[in-house]
């Protein structure tokens, strides 16, 4: 595959309980893209909460729900699967997701 080198970010797949309570390591792992799309942030009771939505480009084609969690395994971030399509063209797997992380005011 030609286009294998720019796939460097490796990516843990987290599938919810079906409690609802939390996740769980589902012992796969892909290869992908990271593409941040927007930013946005509100505040609350002095937190904010920033959230980024962005795209992340699976090789291949992979079996993912929405709400199932795709952690970075270099940073430990964690995106929200939102929404997914299929590539065909480029064989990859287009997920959308976001990431949400609080932050204390000044």
């Amino acid at each position: 595959m030609g286009n294998a080198g720019k796939y460097r970010w490796r990516f843990k797949r987290q599938i919810p309980l079906s409690s609802g309570t939390g996740f769980r390591d589902s012992g796969e792992f892909y290869w992908g893209m990271l593409q941040d799309m927007k930013s946005s942030e509100a505040s609350d009771l002095g937190t904010i909460l920033f959230e980024t939505n962005v795209v992340i480009r699976i090789r291949n084609y992979v079996t993912l729900n929405a709400q199932d969690r795709l952690i970075d395994t270099e940073t430990e971030d964690s995106y929200e699967v939102t929404g997914l399509q299929k590539n065909f063209k480029e064989n990859e797997t287009v997920v959308l997701a976001k990431r949400q992380e609080w932050g204390a005011t000044v």
